[in-house]
């Protein structure tokens, strides 16, 4: 996934989120999930101040790509989290999960 500024590329492998300038590949911001649950999506929201990443414990979480550190974190009795996208405004944020049911919702940045 690359940042809407395209200055940062990001991507989940298993328990970890590794995000990186694009420029400087030796710089790296790591997010670590809690070693039971592997990430299974993420977004850039249009400001690029937001990462947005779903995990398949029905998790949806809201990562501040200026710190890394975790926003808000969201939970729905929908299945596990499969999938994560934000309207191009940025004002509606979508989560897919494995049962095929979707949940929207309003995104405050």
């Amino acid at each position: 996934m690359v940042s809407p500024d395209k200055e940062w590329i990001a991507f989940a492998c298993g328990q970890t989120i590794i995000s990186q300038p694009v420029r400087d590949r030796f710089e790296r911001k790591v997010v670590e999930n809690d070693n039971t649950h592997q990430y299974t999506g993420l977004a850039f929201h249009s400001s690029g101040g937001l990462l947005a990443v779903t995990n398949n414990d029905r998790t949806v979480r809201m990562i501040d790509a200026a710190t890394w550190q975790s926003r808000h974190a969201y939970a729905w009795d929908i299945g596990r989290m499969r999938s994560i996208a934000f309207a191009p405004d940025g004002t509606v944020a979508a989560a897919g999960s494995d049962t095929g049911k979707v949940v929207l919702w309003d995104v405050e940045v």
